[in-house]
């Protein structure tokens, strides 16, 4: 299954699938990644966004700057795949896939490498930490602190390992790819009060329950159907014991939509939605918001470059254009944001291989999708550089 890939990069991979570290943590991770590109006679920048690095090599003919991104952090995931070379930080597991995206980014980079400047244009490698942080820590930081500038990148391409396509193929969207996220945090203020005389206080946990199902609303009543949005909550915490009225109810959660427009408007009815039920119920509600990541839109222009180019190496049955956008998010939304960009889906389930979702304690990508990626990141790069 990995006899296509060098064995130097096959230790490297499963070097960094043992030793997988959080977001903004990524301080082995940063290490192991600046050593191996000096290693290889490629100058590199280590401590953009405290735990990223950018490195550039430079064509000997004209063309554009591509920025190629891989991220780079794990997930508090216990593993659970019984591989040999699987977590040793407990707790901690690459089960996203990012270690599969570093070790891409790192082939393409030898390969570059190993042209001696035979390519046009100029490439910018963008190792990016904290993607799963769901705050803008990660390509937002890196950004901020000059991954696209000194030289001006023109475009950024990017990918991520998918389970549900076969090795050797990969899934492409125009426009809207990825949803935006926004963190929510509400916390109901009622009236604390005995049991047996509720009528003496304000129960928090009955208008917490009335908020989260009146925003469930939001979506079937108030979201035009062609316009996707999700709200989920996923915790909530209230009360101190059981014979007592609750005061004080926290719930957190996420709100998930493709435009931002929807994004603005799915949230202020979030916010007039609970305080209005509050009110009415004789309690309060604070509603605050944490931006996490931006929809994430694809350039239709790099995305045709994209698949023409694809179909050429593998073929147009590999390659797959898909038809609806995810609801997931991803922060390479904010390159996209500042660049025409694309990115795309990279098969990693192998033939007769169980399949097992992206953040799964079980998830296990099929390795012989490295050297497709590779390849592809390679090609794609360049063919964006002569446009």
């Amino acid at each position: 299954m990995t006899d296509r890939i060098p064995e130097e990069l096959l230790a490297f991979y499963q070097d960094l699938h043992s030793h997988p570290e959080l977001s903004s943590k990524e301080h082995r991770t940063m290490e192991k990644i600046a050593a191996q590109l000096t290693a290889w006679g490629i100058e590199c920048t280590p401590g953009l966004a405290g735990t990223g690095v950018i490195a550039t090599l430079k064509g000997s003919r004209p063309g554009k700057t591509i920025g190629i991104r891989a991220d780079i952090d794990a997930l508090p995931i216990p593993e659970e795949t019984g591989l040999p070379y699987a977590s040793e930080n407990a707790g901690v597991m690459h089960a996203c896939g990012h270690d599969v995206h570093t070790t891409i980014l790192m082939g393409a980079a030898k390969a570059l490498k190993d042209l001696d400047g035979d390519f046009p244009g100029t490439m910018r490698l963008i190792f990016q930490p904290a993607e799963e942080s769901g705050t803008p820590m990660g390509a937002f930081a890196m950004i901020e602190q000059g991954c696209l500038e000194d030289p001006h990148v023109d475009h950024v391409i990017g990918l991520h390992v998918e389970p549900n396509l076969p090795t050797g193929t990969v899934g492409l969207r125009y426009g809207k790819f990825y949803a935006g996220a926004d963190r929510v945090h509400l916390i109901v203020h009622g009236v604390s009060s005995h049991g047996a005389r509720p009528h003496q206080g304000i129960d928090a946990i009955v208008v917490a329950a009335h908020i989260v199902t009146a925003i469930q609303t939001i979506i079937s009543r108030r979201t035009a159907p062609t316009e996707s949005a999700l709200i989920s909550f996923g915790t909530i915490q209230g009360g101190n014991a059981g014979n007592q009225i609750c005061d004080r109810v926290e719930l957190t959660g996420i709100i998930r939509t493709l435009t931002p427009e929807a994004k603005e408007n799915t949230f202020r009815r979030v916010k007039e939605l609970a305080e209005s039920v509050a009110a009415g119920m004789e309690a309060s509600v604070e509603v605050l918001r944490f931006p996490a990541y931006p929809p994430l839109i694809n350039d239709d222009a790099v995305v045709r470059a994209s698949e023409d180019l694809f179909t050429e190496m593998l073929g147009a049955e590999h390659v797959y254009v898909e038809p609806v956008p995810e609801m997931c998010a991803e922060d390479f939304a904010y390159y996209a944001m500042e660049r025409p960009s694309c990115f795309y889906h990279l098969g990693c389930l192998g033939e007769g291989q169980e399949q097992h979702p992206l953040h799964s304690c079980f998830f296990q990508p099929d390795l012989a999708c490295i050297p497709v990626g590779i390849e592809l990141q390679v090609a794609l790069a360049k063919r964006l550089a002569e446009l």
